[in-house]
């Protein structure tokens, strides 16, 4: 069943005091142009868990191997 609700997931990345962050853009035409700065996340899988889709897209908008800090609503993520 669709509830017509979109969930996403992401995280924080901390390392050394450092947070990551990556630069965004609406999408590939030239009036959606502008672009801006935020934490790494994205829209979840059916089925997927928030854990889940949080480490999988800050890999996959980073490129970083992350591994969770806990496991709560509030994820906490770590550098591999």
């Amino acid at each position: 069943m669709n509830s017509g609700v979109d969930f996403a997931a992401g995280g924080i990345v901390l390392l050394e005091q450092k947070i990551l962050i990556v630069k965004n853009k609406r999408g590939d035409s030239p009036e959606d142009s502008v672009s801006w700065w935020g934490y790494p996340k994205g829209h979840m899988e059916e089925g997927e868990k928030p854990a889940d889709a949080a480490v999988r897209e800050v890999f996959e908008e980073t490129g970083f191997e992350v591994k969770l800090k806990s496991n709560n609503q509030s994820l906490s993520l770590d550098m591999k």
